[in-house]
């Protein structure tokens, strides 16, 4: 299976990227200035001079402000697509029949198949004949684990210009219904307003219930900010600085809210169609985030997620340590063992012996 959390690090390092190239604008602004100071001084240093006059237009011009939107933009759409198909590829994994997809989705395979028999052109640009979409939908009813993945493209297909409400019908699509006020309802979500003084819990969550859309606006800006450069020359822009501080961060938390549902969201689904390895309850829970208790017949590591249930709700909590008599290891390699679990200690996260624990394993 895949692991839905890598495509979240994968989209922090290219924003870290962006980021970093950022700051060297910022520094190529202050180069500039200093020049500028020491004009006498560089006389002599003719290419120094017109490197200087160079990068002082090119900061001067919309060109760097449109790539960086773009850039920012890309990464976050390309994210979205990736989380999807992911999420994709791992039911199609866990499915034996074509009726355990998500309805939403059936239909939208066949709608999709209809639009693109009839608007072949607008899906040029897929590896997709007309003969082979038509065999994909047609063996998919039979053989859904091979082939419903072949028509990917279609059924991941959204119409760009991702707002929260284009997101929650591609979630919807795959099932995942509630999406908005799943992630208003997010911990890390909701803790990025009230860290950066945005809002305080209370008006946080008055927002979240009564009008929990108001609380992307700072996506919605980005993608008004991305079609404006795309379709003209900006001559208006935002300082980068205020760019960085003001709206990475928001796209960092979205991204990792939508992270954490998709997992919970894949992990529900596995534990309806039973193909979570079941722990049982622990010997012992010690401050609600290390978890004592026999592995039984199950090899795991460090890495792996341990799904804890209550009340039919689950908490989806990676393992970050483990520990047997004390000593720590990376990864059991005997069955029935009493092992310590070592789990992330957060607020929203606390655990308690009444609940049982189930594994799911990558590695």
């Amino acid at each position: 299976m895949d692991n839905i959390r890598f495509f979240y690090s994968e989209f922090e390092n290219q924003i870290k990227d962006i980021e970093d190239y950022m700051k060297s604008i910022e520094l190529q602004k202050a180069m500039i200035r200093e020049m500028k100071e020491r004009g006498n001084d560089l006389k002599d240093l003719n290419y120094t001079k017109q490197y200087c006059y160079a990068i002082k237009n090119v900061v001067a011009s919309p060109i760097q402000y449109n790539a960086i939107i773009i850039s920012i933009y890309g990464c976050f759409e390309h994210y979205i697509d990736e989380v999807f198909n992911s999420y994709m590829n791992n039911i199609c994994e866990i499915i034996n029949n074509y009726e355990e997809f998500p309805e939403r989705l059936r239909e939208k395979q066949i709608k999709k198949l209809g639009d693109f028999l009839v608007n072949p052109k607008r899906y040029k640009n897929y590896s997709l004949s007309i003969e082979d979409a038509i065999e994909n939908v047609y063996k998919s009813f039979t053989h859904p684990k091979e082939w419903m993945t072949r028509n990917k493209d279609l059924l991941l297909n959204h119409g760009g210009n991702l707002k929260i409400d284009q997101i929650s019908e591609l979630a919807k699509e795959f099932g995942i219904n509630d999406f908005i006020n799943k992630i208003v309802q997010n911990y890390g979500f909701m803790s990025y307003f009230v860290r950066n003084g945005l809002h305080n819990e209370d008006t946080y969550r008055r927002t979240a219930s009564q009008n929990p859309k108001n609380l992307f606006e700072k996506l919605e800006w980005f993608v008004s900010a991305r079609n404006d450069v795309a379709h003209g020359w900006v001559e208006e822009r935002m300082e980068l600085n205020a760019i960085s501080e003001n709206y990475l961060g928001f796209l960092k938390i979205l991204a990792y809210a939508i992270n954490e549902i998709m997992l919970q969201s894949f992990m529900s689904f596995l534990m309806e169609r039973e193909k979570l390895c079941k722990l049982g309850k622990a010997i012992k829970v010690i401050d609600s985030h290390i978890v004592c208790i026999n592995n039984g017949d199950n090899i795991f590591g460090i890495g792996d997620y341990l799904i804890a249930v209550k009340n039919k709700k689950i908490k989806v909590l990676e393992i970050k340590t483990l520990q047997i008599n004390g000593k720590s290891i990376e990864r059991l390699e005997k069955t029935n063992n009493d092992v310590g679990i070592g789990l992330e200690k957060r607020d929203d996260i606390k655990i308690n012996q009444e609940y049982s624990f189930y594994l799911c394993k990558y590695n």
